[in-house]
């Protein structure tokens, strides 16, 4: 029996189930690398956010009597401490949610910021806690100021650790489209 066609034939199918399985890694890798680049452009205009933010707090800080607030200055002081943190944490849950849906099976990422900064971080979130569903707590303007003068510095650090973070995705998406070469 010649089995030549019968070979020819089977080649002919494990070629087309190449070239198949070649266009749906090639789509997940597209699919993962339009991920990836919106990742970076949504951080950004959170970052410019936080920037704004950041700059509107600082004009409130320097026109104020700091040793008798307004309680309207205060709360302002503390709506954008509150805004800060949430854009902030925006980034995070964009990222978690980036790396949810990646069509991948090395959706791995390293940790997006350190140990450090993760402890200031949380006494803004605490405190954003309160600023949201505390309605009748008085702040309290000591506390306050001191998270005020603190922030710049905790925005440096964040802004810092992001962006080390975003090489490491255009790291990624680099090698992904070295990949599909």
């Amino acid at each position: 029996m010649n089995w030549e066609p019968f070979f020819r034939a089977e080649l002919e199918r494990v070629k087309e189930k190449q070239q198949h399985w070649d266009q749906l890694a090639l789509r997940a890798r597209q699919t993962r690398q339009g991920e990836l680049r919106g990742l970076i452009l949504a951080m950004s205009a959170d970052m410019q956010a936080i920037q704004h933010l950041e700059q509107t707090l600082i004009e409130i800080y320097d026109n104020i009597d700091h040793l008798n607030p307004k309680t309207g200055d205060q709360m302002g002081l503390a709506l954008c401490l509150h805004h800060i943190y949430s854009a902030m944490e925006s980034i995070f849950e964009r990222i978690n949610h980036t790396y949810d849906h990646i069509p991948s099976t090395a959706n791995v990422r390293p940790a997006v910021i350190s140990d450090a900064l993760y402890q200031q971080l949380d006494e803004y979130r605490s405190f954003r806690h309160v600023v949201r569903y505390a309605y009748d707590y008085t702040l309290d303007w000591n506390k306050l100021e001191r998270l005020v003068s603190k922030i710049p510095s905790v925005i440096h650090e964040f802004r810092a650790e992001m962006d080390v973070f975003v090489r490491y995705v255009q790291a990624s998406i680099q090698a992904h489209d070295s990949e599909g070469m």
